[in-house]
């Protein structure tokens, strides 16, 4: 009867703790002056950032080797991985706001001078233990946890959106640069053209050596400016294929340059939602959350802990012999040459 009410009194006891005071301040969001139009007016709808704003070129080939930089470039993966870092992380910390359940079996024999055979021992136990967050320390950590995984997301859309943004311009590069390749072509046949009139002209007697030369001039500025551009496009080809997280190689064209396809209007939003949305500005203030949070769990630890345990075991092989053990222990600091003060 007693075990039951102690056992009673222990629950009751850490039901109670559970919902004890935290230390430290709640993150307070600093509120900006904000407008609700730009002077040039307001564009009502969805704002493309929060789109597949690369569909609105409406060229499969740029779609496409956008989807295979989302899917193979190696900073992204790398940025997924610490996604998945700080998720466990946060299950992690969370497992201290719970009590710990733990078993032990024991077996022995043995044996001495004066009995005739061995002394068979069996015993089995359980026991649990809580450390009470009496001061909400790990109840910082979890909420610290959170914002660090809410941070990394937010670091994982602003890469994409600037890994995105370069497959974009790459291409767009890529195909300005095939132009002014097929220009530069057109060009330099055209010079090779009137070289050939001019040579022609000049076994005539009708122009100078003079007229020659310029001539052979004109045609190797254009033959000069065709190798320089097969060479940027090249460049810009390689580049491309690193971000796409390839070998470099041929990169597949779609639209040409004058084709690609633009909206009358981008839709923007309000203005007074843009700090809402931009990735880097909540990565920084989910960072700023986390460590408000850990300096509430850095003053608990100016403050005792108190951990309460309970443990029961039976012996098998002396069915009389039971035993159960109730504590509380507190632990709080005295001298640690002012470590706490400079975690805070």
């Amino acid at each position: 009867m007693n075990r039951v009410k102690s056992l009673k009194i222990l629950t009751s006891t850490i039901l109670m703790l559970m919902i004890s005071c935290k230390l430290g301040e709640d993150y307070q969001r600093q509120e900006l002056p904000r407008v609700d139009d730009y002077r040039n007016g307001r564009i009502d709808g969805e704002s493309i950032a929060n789109t597949a704003w690369w569909n609105l070129f409406e060229d499969s080939a740029l779609t496409r080797l956008i989807e295979t930089c989302l899917e193979n470039n190696l900073d992204l993966n790398k940025a997924m991985a610490r996604m998945n870092e700080a998720r466990a992380a946060i299950d992690i910390v969370r497992s201290d706001l719970y009590p710990r359940i733990n078993y032990s079996a024991t077996a022995t024999s043995s044996f001495n001078t004066e009995s005739t055979g061995a002394e068979n021992q069996v015993f089995a136990g359980a026991g649990i233990s809580y450390q009470v967050d009496l001061w909400g320390r790990y109840r910082r950590l979890s909420e610290a946890a959170l914002q660090d995984y809410l941070a990394t997301e937010e670091g994982y859309r602003s890469l994409t959106i600037a890994l995105v943004s370069q497959v974009a311009q790459a291409y767009m590069i890529l195909r300005d640069l095939d132009n002014r390749l097929l220009i530069a072509e057109q060009t330099s046949k055209t010079w090779q053209e009137n070289l050939n009139i001019v040579e022609a002209r000049h076994k005539g007697g009708f122009v100078s050596e003079v007229d020659v030369n310029q001539s052979k001039i004109q045609l190797n500025e254009g033959e000069t400016a065709v190798q320089n551009f097969i060479r940027l496009r090249t460049q810009t080809e390689n580049a491309l294929s690193i971000l796409l997280g390839l070998p470099p190689q041929d990169i597949r064209r779609g639209k040409i340059l004058f084709d690609q396809s633009l909206p009358f209007e981008v839709p923007t939003g309000l203005p007074s939602e843009l700090l809402d949305r931009r990735p880097d500005v909540l990565l920084a203030e989910r960072k700023l959350m986390a460590q408000t949070a850990r300096y509430g769990a850095s003053e608990a630890l100016k403050y005792p802990s108190l951990t309460l345990s309970a443990d029961m075991g039976y012996q098998f092989t002396d069915p009389s012999f039971g035993l159960a053990n109730l504590g509380a222990d507190v632990l709080g600091p005295i001298f640690n040459n002012k470590a706490n003060k400079r975690r805070i």
